[in-house]
């Protein structure tokens, strides 16, 4: 029976493995990605402000158009589901 510790010989790293570029690393990914999650809360609220000239702009009341939000972040969030599985399976 063959070595473990032989059949991953040549999947040793090249460098030393340094915390602080690590920690470096890590604290920019931390950040670009609480911007984009930013980026993405903001998305779907970025609407509501133009509602009341929808609301004008479609002759429609206010609480109607209104619904156009969570039917939004609703779409959003089941189409990211699929989306997901797809860019899984089929690559990025």
């Amino acid at each position: 029976m063959p070595n473990p510790k032989e059949h991953f010989e040549h999947l040793r790293h090249a460098e030393a493995a340094d915390r602080t570029i690590r920690l470096k690393q890590h604290k920019r990914l931390f950040t670009l990605l609480s911007i984009a999650a930013g980026l993405i809360f903001l998305q779907g609220y970025m609407i509501a402000p133009l509602i009341p000239r929808l609301a004008e702009v479609f002759n429609v009341p206010v609480q109607e158009i209104g619904f156009i939000v969570p039917a939004y972040m609703l779409s959003y969030a089941l189409m990211a589901l699929f989306y997901g599985v797809l860019s899984d399976r089929f690559g990025r």
